[in-house]
């Protein structure tokens, strides 16, 4: 396993799908072999290839101008995956930002790195959920576990 700057380049070409719903840079982006595509809504969960990249360009199309300001992406790769996540921020036409966070799974197909896997998340509080959950691991004789 190693860090990936092509890995990472591919998080970059995804933000620019997302501000100028791009259909010819999305279908270059996402592979044929697609497996999901999950986005931050409930109902956005697609398996299929043309449905995948429709939803990237519609939506984008729909909302208006996004604004998505990277911040650390870091990918990997290990033969012909690879892997990334990021915390971007995005901004809508409106003007409201929310912090997002995306993880993916590339696959180097034909001279390079193709989307296999992508998920969206907005992160929550567990308590805003109603959990009373630990989120911090404790670490006690040098072992790192997680929280009682």
């Amino acid at each position: 396993m190693r860090r990936s700057a092509g890995v990472e380049a591919v998080v970059e070409q995804l933000y620019n799908v997302m501000r100028c719903a791009d259909l010819q840079l999305a279908e270059e982006l996402v592979s044929a072999d697609l497996t999901v595509a999950i986005g931050t809504d409930e109902e956005e969960w697609e398996t299929d290839h043309a449905a995948a990249v429709a939803g990237f360009v519609t939506q984008t199309r729909d909302v208006g101008a996004l604004r998505v300001q990277a911040g650390s992406p870091r990918g990997y790769s290990d033969g012909l995956f690879g892997w990334f996540e990021d915390r971007p921020l995005v901004t809508f036409a409106g003007g409201e930002s929310a912090p997002v966070r995306v993880a993916g799974v590339v696959r180097y197909e034909n001279g390079r790195w193709r989307l296999i896997q992508v998920h969206a998340s907005v992160g929550l509080p567990n308590a805003e959920l109603g959990l009373d959950l630990p989120t911090k691991p404790v670490t006690r004789h040098g072992q790192t576990y997680p929280s009682d």
